[in-house]
């Protein structure tokens, strides 16, 4: 589909699980509680469900401390992080990853830290969670500076294949020749039993929208990408330039700012459009 084309109606209902990365300290946590919660978060789609997902230790599960810990020990290696050292501690974390349980209000809590270096891990630990938990055909992962607007992400969905797809708004790395931003890819679910049956291979030493693209290029899967437009919209100033054109053809709004009311404003300012324009029509 070309991405700046309008996103089409459709009678199917796929359905569709968006998991959204968060953190439960401050000061993510009140960002959070006025962004994601009191705007697209809180829209009643029966097709859809959304969960946030956040760490709930803060250490590591002791099997898997223990496991990585006897593992240093034994290797006798400097204090950098060679790639032998990297081969160890993605065998510790892989071969252990934390257990995962449901909260109110809408949480998955996962048995980790919340360090931005255990992120992939928190990640496959979500996955494993959802797989056993929830119905659903297709996942998104998103974080709480990305707004998303729910009936444009079931249209755009409705017109993606069943299985294979790996959508998202194309990144550039050093890393990897091809993968899809964190900030919000789409995976079906077929894709997604493929990464928790090899999460052996993930490479914890890359963050973890590389390190999923380079599972999946390993694994011979979701490649190439399917490109899905994605608008930046840095403050309310942008958000309410946006035409109605851009709101009717893209589901998913970058409102990442240095300035935390910045973020909150624009999105709780595209809210407001997308309820101005449906008012309308």
């Amino acid at each position: 589909m070309d991405p700046a084309r309008e996103i089409p109606g459709s009678t199917s209902t796929p359905k569709i699980l968006v998991l959204v990365l968060a953190v439960d300290r401050e000061p993510w946590r009140s960002l959070e509680g006025l962004t994601h919660p009191s705007t697209w978060g809180s829209s009643a789609d029966p097709r859809v469900t959304v969960r946030r997902y956040v760490g709930a230790s803060r250490r590591l599960p002791t099997g898997m401390l223990s496991s990585l810990n006897v593992r240093l020990d034994r290797t006798k290696l400097g204090i950098t992080f060679s790639s032998q050292r990297y081969a160890i501690w993605n065998r510790a974390i892989n071969s252990r990853l934390p257990s995962c349980r449901e909260t109110p209000p809408n949480t998955i809590r996962v048995a980790l830290p919340d360090t931005y270096w255990l992120i992939g891990a928190k990640t496959l630990a979500a996955f494993r969670f959802a797989l056993a938990h929830y119905a659903f055909d297709y996942l998104m992962r998103t974080n709480i500076s990305s707004y998303v607007d729910l009936p444009n992400l079931v249209a755009q969905v409705s017109g993606y294949p069943a299985r294979g797809l790996y959508a998202g708004y194309p990144g550039s790395s050093n890393n990897c020749s091809e993968f899809v931003s964190g900030s919000g890819y789409l995976l079906s679910r077929d894709l997604v039993e493929a990464v928790v049956s090899s999460q052996r291979l993930w490479e914890h030493q890359f963050i973890d929208d590389v390190a999923l693209s380079r599972l999946l290029a390993r694994i011979g899967v979701g490649h190439p990408v399917t490109p899905v437009r994605r608008l930046e919209v840095g403050g309310e100033r942008e958000a309410a330039s946006l035409s109605d054109s851009d709101l009717r053809s893209c589901f998913h709004f970058r409102c990442k700012s240095q300035i935390p009311e910045n973020q909150i404003r624009a999105m709780r300012r595209i809210h407001s459009r997308f309820a101005e324009m449906r008012g309308q029509d």
